[in-house]
């Protein structure tokens, strides 16, 4: 019997101007091991081939999201995603 692996990683979430980026612990992936989906309010992570990484984050207070772009480095997955945020105008 294979033993079940289970894995925790911790995040951080940064606004910056139109844009809204979620950075997540993913120590010993690969970009090709990971699958990624994005549902509003949820992202969910998982990998492709074993049951290792199944992980979902809520972004509620984040309206109106569109994804831009993913990168994974020295272990960091990095979601980017454009926020359409308006100016408003004290009258």
């Amino acid at each position: 019997m294979e033993a079940i692996k289970y894995f925790y990683s911790e995040y951080e979430i940064v606004e910056d101007n139109d844009a809204l980026k979620l950075y997540i612990e993913i120590p010993g992936f690969e970009k090709e091991d990971i699958e990624i989906k994005y549902t509003h309010p949820y992202v969910k992570i998982k990998t492709k081939n074993k049951n290792i990484l199944n992980a979902s984050y809520e972004l509620t207070f984040f309206t109106e999201l569109e994804p831009k772009n993913a990168t994974l480095k020295n272990g960091i997955l990095c979601l980017e995603f454009k926020t359409k945020s308006k100016k408003i105008t004290i009258k």
